[in-house]
Parts: structure tokens; sequence; C-alpha cells
């Protein structure tokens, strides 16, 4: 037999700690990195599949495709047409003439000088013979004519917008005190 040893019975090694074999905290992220990249190349790969199961063949025409595709939008716009809201009636186009006004001759300043006759400022202003709501939306022109100054008529032109105007102070001479400047409508351009 052997000798105890004169400390005592040997005494048993402490056990061993074994670190665990998964993965470390550290590699984790790394982890789901990794499967997260894997699943992204997977959904690729069967989008592709996918799609080339369901592509044309290779002997249809571009032209077959390219008529598909056109077909495609203008049954879309079609549908987009059909499900917007009613269109408003069209607005009935204004139809203006030279009948449609009357010119009125207003004397701002008048100098008579005898028998050499007269200097005159003056405006035109117009006259609409119909209702002024149907014209306060429009644009357009009057093209008038003068009568009355000694060195002939006088052309000008009156451009409305909404009904308003802006009126220009205007010069004629008359041979005498009697005569009288008349306007006329020649034309009435709409916009």
């Amino acid at each position: 037999m052997t000798d105890p040893s004169p400390l005592g019975p040997k005494p048993t090694e402490p056990p061993k700690v074994v670190p665990a074999t998964g993965p470390s905290r550290r590699s984790r992220p790394l982890l789901l990195v990794n499967l997260g990249l894997v699943a992204i190349i997977a959904s690729i790969a069967l989008g592709f599949a996918i799609g080339r199961s369901t592509a044309p063949d290779a002997d249809s025409s571009s032209e077959t495709r390219s008529t598909k595709a056109s077909d495609d939008v203008s049954d879309y716009w079609a549908a987009k047409e059909a499900d917007s809201e009613p269109e408003e009636a069209e607005e009935p186009t204004l139809d203006l003439g030279p009948d449609d006004f009357q010119l009125k001759v207003k004397i701002v300043e008048k100098q008579c000088f005898g028998s050499a006759g007269c200097n005159i400022q003056y405006k035109v202003e117009p006259i609409y013979a119909g209702e002024l709501a149907e014209i306060e939306d429009a644009l357009f022109d009057i093209t008038f004519r003068v009568t009355g100054d000694e060195s002939g008529p006088q052309l000008g032109t009156l451009t409305l917008d909404g009904g308003s105007y802006d009126v220009e102070t205007r010069s004629a001479s008359t041979s005498g005190s009697g005569v009288k400047l008349k306007a006329s409508v020649t034309e009435v351009t709409v916009y």
C-alpha cells in the first residue's frame, strides 16, 4: 500500500470552465448582416426566376411588345378618364362684333379760337349693348374710327380686360366750334 501523504489526501482539481461553443456576443451583429444578405440574394433570384417564366418567347417581335405596352397605356388613361369627374360644359365662345358696342366721345378740354377752329382733348368710352356679365371675364380689342378732325379720320384701339379698360386722352383740331367728333367701331377682336 502506499503511504498516505503527510498532508492528507490529494485534493481534486477544480473543474475547468469550458466556453460555450455558440456565437459570441461580438459576432451576433455580423451573423444578422449575413442572414440579411442571404435573404436579399434569395429574393432577387426568386424574382428573376418568376420574371423569366412570365417573359414572352424570344421569337416574339419587339413590335408586338411595344403594341402591348401602348395598349396598356391607352387602357390606363381611358379608365382614368372614366373615373374622373364629369367635365364642365364648355363655355360658349364669345362672339362680339361692331354692332355690340357704341362709342361715346367725351370732351375733356376744348379751346376755340374764333374762325381758326378749336383744339379738343377727348376720350372714347365704349358702351356694351348686352349684359356686362357676358364680357366680365373676356379680353378683347375694340378698333374705332373718329371723324370730325380737320386733318382727317383718326384710328384707335381700346383693350378691354374683364370689363375694365384704360382710356387715353386724344387730341383733335376742328374747323369750328360747331363741329362734333363722332366715333364708330370698325372691328372687335376677342382673345
